[in-house]
């Protein structure tokens, strides 16, 4: 994947970024500029791994909840809030810890402008959000909590659900909660933002996925980022602890004490304002190509649930950037999202969104069963895209896919059962009958007229 920034590119021409079909390397598209660029600078010089997507995750979701209640992106017909739910999927000790970091050296330079406390209840939050209307909730380990969550249906599955409603709420109230001790009554909550910042591993992460997780819209709220294998460990005598330069501390300083504007803001509700985050003319000129771009994407109801939100992702990202970018110049009350801007917010969003799809498709099937035969369909798509042959030698693709949860009999029985609705073809070369060695291949019935 090369990534290249449109420069003087007139909107007219401009092209959309393609996501590959293989699982893009996002550390690519971890530099963005301003505050968040200079705020993963900083996290992965202090980082353990030589990787920088645990810190831009940490960077984005920082800024996010920095943001605060002052902002609101207006433009395409309509606003939206600059919140996000970032995840970061890596391996254990790849790096993770760094974008928690992040998050709290920033909360600290901000004068802690915004909360970080763990509700453990929605009435929990709705307290919490009442006297401090921001929260950053950031859950480590979050495959395995969502994975308990979705399983039952008691505090912490109502907190997500809960969750996924104020990712859409920033414009309206959260209504006064009246119970019959009028001493715990909770007063309402106007524009409420509830920005998410979870790690996990891959494994925990997938384990967590079905079909119900996926369509119903908590995943498609998140940005993921996965990182994918190991990462080179810094070696010690490399390692040194970087402190947060001033200027960076000048334009957090700046994001949290600025006032909500008394004149040219944008109206809320009883009587608030914001300061408007406006896209400038080419990026304007750009957005009907971004968003007829991501709404074909996707061929299935799980695909499209992925992408149904991509739009609006892209566009708060890019609104997260750039008042990372305004701050940095000192003019945090005057953010405007750029070409520049919002092509990477684009790239960013639409790879992420290709990097996970296969192996949540493969894990939010219905049954253990169909989970790995759409593995075993997908692996044999992928060789026939890579290697141009139809067919692969039975054992060298049941080993391919071992692993992650995934036994030698448990493939082949899914292999049995594709060869059996004929989705695969069975062939023997080489010698068969008595001391013989024929070898079994499998081929997609159909060949590439049919897979693509």
């Amino acid at each position: 994947m090369n990534y290249t920034k449109p420069g003087d590119i007139a909107p007219s021409s401009y092209v959309a970024p393609q996501p590959v079909v293989e699982t893009p390397s996002l550390e690519q598209l971890t530099y963005p500029p301003g505050l968040v660029g200079e705020l993963t600078n900083l996290g992965a010089a202090r980082s353990m791994r030589r990787t920088r997507l645990p810190a831009l995750a940490g960077a984005l979701a920082a800024v996010s909840a920095l943001s605060g209640r002052k902002y609101a992106i207006e433009g395409y017909g309509m606003r939206t809030s600059l919140g996000l739910q970032v995840m970061c999927v890596a391996g254990t000790g790849m790096g993770k810890d760094i974008m928690f970091d992040v998050s709290s050296e920033v909360a600290t330079a901000s004068g802690d402008t915004f909360s970080m406390s763990q509700p453990a209840s929605v009435a929990g939050l709705h307290r919490l959000l009442s006297e401090h209307p921001t929260l950053l909730w950031r859950v480590d380990e979050f495959g395995r909590y969502l994975e308990v969550a979705i399983k039952g249906s008691g505090h912490d599955f109502q907190l997500l659900t809960k969750m996924m409603e104020l990712h859409t709420s920033f414009f309206k109230i959260w209504g006064k909660r009246q119970y019959s001790d009028s001493g715990k009554n909770l007063d309402p909550v106007t524009h409420p933002l509830m920005v998410g910042l979870f790690a996990t591993t891959p494994g925990q992460f997938l384990n967590a996925m079905d079909k119900g997780t996926v369509v119903d819209g908590l995943l498609g709220r998140m940005l993921v980022l996965r990182q994918t294998g190991d990462v080179e460990a810094v070696p010690l005598a490399e390692r040194r602890w970087t402190p947060m330069p001033d200027n960076l501390r000048s334009a957090i300083a700046g994001i949290a004490t600025l006032l909500p504007p008394k004149e040219h803001g944008l109206n809320g509700i009883d009587g608030h304002t914001f300061w408007p985050v406006r896209f400038d003319e080419q990026a304007n000129a750009m957005l009907q190509s971004i968003h007829d771009d991501v709404d074909k994407r996707g061929t299935d109801e799980l695909e499209r649930s992925l992408w149904v939100r991509s739009f609006e992702q892209i566009i708060r990202v890019a609104g997260v950037v750039a008042l990372g970018e305004a701050a940095i110049l000192g003019l945090p009350f005057s953010p405007v999202i750029n070409a520049t801007t919002l092509h990477w917010s684009h790239a960013l969003v639409t790879h992420s969104i290709a990097a996970m799809l296969p192996d949540v498709k493969d894990h939010a099937a219905g049954t253990d069963l169909e989970r790995l035969q759409n593995a075993v369909i997908r692996a044999m798509k992928k060789h026939m895209a890579e290697t141009g042959d139809m067919t692969v030698r039975k054992t060298d693709l049941i080993y391919r896919l071992k692993g992650r949860g995934r036994t030698y009999h448990a493939l082949k029985d899914a292999i049995e059962g594709l060869v059996d609705a004929n989705v695969l073809l069975l062939t023997l070369r080489g010698k068969a009958g008595v001391g013989g060695s024929a070898a079994e291949f499998l081929t997609l019935n159909g060949g590439p007229d049919v897979w693509g």
